[in-house]
């Protein structure tokens, strides 16, 4: 497996999008998000190689730091998981686990949770926002794993101007047995977007169809990513 993921890294393309996003959190800048989408190769089939990458501001990292790492790779249709690693630190929560995959199975390691097809994660959901007209995303559901657990997703358009499509993503909990959670406590990004009640506003721009806003809300508790334009 290790030999599979080197070849993974080395058959990356070097043609990719490198993106950056600004996080405030309580109305206060708190980190920069690092997006990283490039093409790859796994076992001659193509796919996305995608990393979200998060660093906190210096301002906050003597008080909260956050510094947070997501690796996936899904196949090109955005319906199969091929691999995943995550490395989190903050405040009394780490996180540091992989899913790989063996004879055709994709699970987390040390346990028995599988990753199963047709599930993407919210990392790729939201790069998925840059490949596809809102037409036709919110005329479908997707299948999401967070980390052994399982959603449906669906998007609603909910707001139009000359300048973005604004829409709403709902993650509804599918009940069953399969639920099981590789870690008892996640990171804060995770927590915020899965939060129940929480109300998840993103913004598409029309003219490029990429991502340029999200928003993770709850009560008082609020997340907000904006692109910085290059």
């Amino acid at each position: 497996m290790e030999k599979l993921v080197l070849l993974i890294f080395f058959s990356s393309f070097l043609i990719g999008e490198n993106i950056e996003f600004n996080i405030t959190f309580l109305g206060i800048n708190s980190a920069s998000v690092f997006i990283s989408e490039k093409d790859t190769v796994i076992n001659g089939k193509n796919a996305k190689s995608i990393i979200f990458e998060t660093q906190t501001v210096a301002g906050v990292k003597t008080l909260f730091p956050v510094d947070n790492y997501y690796h996936t790779i899904i196949n090109e249709k955005f319906n199969r998981i091929l691999y995943f690693n995550k490395r989190t630190s903050q405040p009394w929560v780490k996180n540091n686990f992989s899913a790989k995959m063996k004879n055709g199975i994709i699970k987390y390691e040390n346990s028995e949770i599988e990753i199963q097809s047709g599930y993407q994660n919210i990392f790729t959901l939201l790069q998925y926002l840059n490949h596809i007209s809102i037409n036709e995303l919110i005329k479908s559901d997707y299948l999401i794993d967070r980390e052994g657990m399982h959603y449906l997703a669906s998007f609603e358009l909910i707001n139009s101007n000359d300048h973005y499509n604004e829409i709403q993503l709902f993650l509804h909990p599918i009940n069953s047995i399969k639920n099981i959670p590789i870690v008892k406590n996640t990171d804060i990004f995770t927590w915020e977007v899965f939060k129940e009640n929480s109300e998840r506003i993103l913004r598409i721009n029309k003219k490029t169809g990429k991502l340029i806003y999200c928003e993770f809300s709850s009560g008082i508790v609020t997340m907000k990513a904006n692109l910085i334009e290059n």
